[in-house]
């Protein structure tokens, strides 16, 4: 079953039957609205899309788009981020290794080590974060596993190649694939609702320690000082925005907890053997985040130890912070 999508067709074929002005809107625009999204079609995606884009500023499709957002968009619950606000700390989304770069390769080498050493994704550890965990809160799809057809978005732009950014929790969404392309328009109305919701639900949230808390105002430094930060300051839209859809088993979030440490840990044990045997053989049933990981990061820190320097400094001071 295709969780995402299924939401997305639900909430349109509940909202086009509860306001006839959206209706007759969408049929001036000759979008069918019958079994319209029965089916995977990127062409009725993308009319749709281009639908919403032309008439974001009527307030219909406004509504529209607050109201989509709260009943198909998923969240990690509040709970989740004051005990882990930045998921994957060794993650950052490129395209290529060091090693590649290094022979002029073009070509996706996910989870390899760039040239600092943090772990390459293409988003699909953010992706599958959530797979088997229950939507909650949700009128259309309440405890449902969204296993497929939801896209991990980041809300704010050019925040993908920065590991306090990167999985922090304020900077992360997962919307239904139909709509998900809107996010990366920062001028779409979508957007803006996006960073709205997202300040209200994490931005008064303390953490439960000290030196977490720096970690986290550092990173909502670095979001809120971006040209495309903030800049609805519209009441009734404030106003209207009370919950967004939360998903998470709060019970979970220990054991995510503890995983995370011992991967730390690991990866900085990895760095110091590294370091001191250049030689060293790695086992070759060895996997830490990614097969290809321990390889590529010995092969970068025989060409240069220091390389990792910044990498291991961010990764022992979130280490301290969360344990």
């Amino acid at each position: 079953m295709n969780v995402g999508m299924d939401n997305f067709r639900k909430h349109f074929e509940t909202f086009v039957l509860e306001y006839s002005d959206f209706s007759q809107l969408l049929k001036e625009d000759r979008i069918i609205t019958i079994d319209y999204f029965s089916s995977d079609n990127k062409r009725s995606f993308n009319e749709f899309l281009n639908f919403i884009v032309k008439n974001q500023n009527l307030d219909i499709v406004q509504k529209y788009i607050i109201d989509l957002v709260h009943n198909c968009s998923i969240w990690l619950s509040p709970e989740f981020y004051h005990n882990l606000p930045i998921f994957l700390p060794f993650s950052v989304r490129e395209r290529t290794s060091w090693q590649h770069r290094q022979k002029n390769f073009n070509e996706d080498n996910w989870g390899s080590a760039n040239n600092k050493g943090y772990v390459i994704d293409d988003n699909s550890d953010i992706k599958d974060f959530i797979r088997n965990e229950n939507i909650i809160n949700n009128r259309f799809s309440d405890n449902q596993k969204p296993r497929t057809g939801f896209i991990a978005c980041h809300i704010w732009p050019n925040t993908t190649s920065n590991p306090r950014l990167y999985s922090f929790v304020p900077n992360i969404v997962w919307l239904p694939r139909p709509i998900a392309k809107l996010s990366d328009d920062q001028t779409s109305f979508l957007s803006q609702i996006l960073k709205i919701i997202s300040s209200e639900l994490y931005r008064e949230i303390d953490t439960y320690n000290y030196e977490l808390k720096q970690i986290v105002n550092n990173s909502w430094s670095l979001l809120l000082k971006s040209p495309d930060s903030l800049n609805f300051n519209d009441s009734t839209i404030n106003n209207n925005i009370k919950i967004a859809n939360i998903s998470y088993s709060n019970q979970n979030i220990e054991r995510r907890k503890r995983k995370l440490i011992q991967n730390i840990d690991e990866i900085l044990l990895y760095i110091k053997l590294f370091i001191k045997e250049s030689n060293y053989k790695i086992n070759p049933t060895k996997k830490l985040i990614h097969s290809r990981y321990l390889s590529s990061l010995l092969l970068l820190i025989k060409e240069d130890n220091e390389s990792v320097n910044e990498y291991s400094e961010w990764l022992n001071l979130y280490l301290d912070a969360i344990k």
